[in-house]
């Protein structure tokens, strides 16, 4: 028997008590949601609420605004007071506007953004402009999805795991909580080649020998970021490395942070940090292969640093040890972020590495650093080509891309190199690889040469 109207009356205003019930005992997340006062409650439930109020007080576009004109300027007027400000606009904002506000203040119209698509979690603001999105549409930025899947990340995480532990991080804590012994973190599988060929703490080389890992440096979307960094798509290859760090054998005290305050070109190259940023320096990313929060020993930064960093690490000799200095620059702010997110950085830009205040977490972090080539001799960190880590760089070439190659130092597709004799060496070399666009690029470059009537080539 289908219900009366009473019943369906008591029904709903029964779902209404539970709603208003659940949310006096919850904190909405919501930029754009609130928890209004009583009063707010009132306001809102009389006639107010059902008539419409745009523009500004005295140029609304509706008629019938005379007293909602005199309670929204009264409104200003002690907002102006408590917040002791020349102006107020107390209007709601909702998140599409407040992120066009940001979008205003801090890029250009045809800027890139680095966004979440909304199936993975980003806002409708965040969309590209076919998809009628803010940040496209409206505002004119070029948006880019995050470059990495969770797929992609949950498969390189389990390998970095299996370097650094021997087993996954899960099975470590369960280990940890029988014995109560913690080992230190680092390579424990033979083929992960330490930094630089030495044991130090929470690295290990690139290329890994694990495919999910190595293949990271393929993604067309992150090379295209690191050559818009560099304002130039002739880069090339610095470095790469594994970093693993676990809560459980950090005992470091947290005014007191691993490394301390530094930059990385202040330390790992022959040149000194310079006022012309951008040409002598490198540009840094991390990949995060999982969620790093707040707790999980995020790498904190100085905002707008790498615009000061020479006189910054000159008054305080390369180095700030203790995390009460830093607020006389900037207020250092931690790179939390979802997992497969990337993190852009100069080398000037100045960092710490920071203690685990959840020492049940874990931070995995997969970094590359890419240069400009013209200046790449001065910028590179680590010399990729001897030692123990030669072994991979076999199966690597023979897989990876053209465009890789050129990152370490390989010419590029069409170059003169190529000839018939340099690709049978190629192939003698690295019997497995693939060189039918060297092939084909090459027999378009002859072509064109060939019938220049000053260029012969053999």
């Amino acid at each position: 028997m289908p219900d009366s109207p009473r019943d369906s009356y008591e029904k709903v205003f029964s779902s209404l008590e539970k709603h208003h019930s659940w949310f006096e005992n919850s904190i909405p997340l919501i930029a754009s949601e609130n928890i209004p006062s009583p009063a707010v409650r009132e306001a809102v439930m009389s006639d107010f609420g059902n008539r419409y109020a745009e523009g500004w007080p005295g140029e609304r576009v509706y008629a019938g605004c005379t007293y909602i004109d005199e309670v929204e300027t009264q409104c200003m007027e002690l907002a102006q007071k408590l917040f002791n400000a020349e102006f107020a606009d107390v209007r709601a904002v909702s998140g599409v506007v407040a992120n066009l506000a940001i979008y205003s203040a801090y890029s250009n119209p045809g800027d890139v953004m680095i966004a979440s698509s909304i199936p993975a979690g980003g806002h409708i603001s965040h969309g590209k402009k076919e998809h009628s999105g803010t940040a496209g549409l409206v505002h004119g930025l070029d948006i880019e999805f995050f470059a990495f899947d969770p797929e992609e990340m949950t498969s390189a995480l389990n390998d970095m795991e299996k370097i650094f532990y021997g087993k996954s991080y899960a099975e470590y804590l369960i280990e940890l909580d029988k014995t109560g012994q913690a080992n230190s973190v680092e390579p424990t599988v033979t083929n992960a080649v330490a930094h630089y060929g030495d044991t130090e703490h929470g690295r290990a080389q690139f290329p890994t020998g694990f495919d999910s890992l190595d293949r990271l440096i393929e993604n067309e979307t992150y090379l295209d970021i690191f050559a818009q960094c560099l304002g130039t798509d002739d880069v090339s290859y610095c470095n790469a490395h594994l970093f693993m760090r676990s809560g459980p054998t950090d005992d470091r005290h947290s005014e007191h942070p691993w490394q301390g305050y530094h930059a990385d070109h202040g330390t790992n190259t022959f040149l000194p940090i310079s006022n012309t940023t951008g040409s002598f320096d490198y540009v840094n990313s991390g990949v995060y292969l999982h969620d790093v929060d707040d707790d999980g020993a995020p790498m904190h930064v100085i905002p707008g640093s790498h615009r000061q960093a020479a006189e910054v690490l000159l008054k305080l000799g390369g180095r700030i040890t203790d995390r009460r200095e830093v607020p006389e620059f900037a207020q250092p702010v931690p790179t939390s972020a979802k997992g497969g997110s990337v993190l852009f950085y100069s080398s000037y830009l100045i960092h710490a590495a920071i203690p685990f205040e959840n020492k049940r977490k874990q931070r995995a972090f997969w970094t590359l650093s890419m240069a400009r080539s013209d200046t790449s001799r001065w910028t590179k960190l680590a010399n990729p080509w001897s030692g123990p880590e030669r072994q991979f760089f076999q199966p690597f070439w023979e897989k990876t891309t053209p465009r890789v190659r050129t990152l370490f130092g390989w010419p590029e597709l069409g170059h003169a190199l190529y000839t018939a004799t340099t690709l049978k060496g190629i192939s003698q070399r690295f019997p497995n690889m693939d060189l039918s666009p060297y092939q084909v690029q090459n027999t378009a470059l002859r072509h064109t040469l060939n019938n220049h009537p000053s260029m012969i080539i053999p």
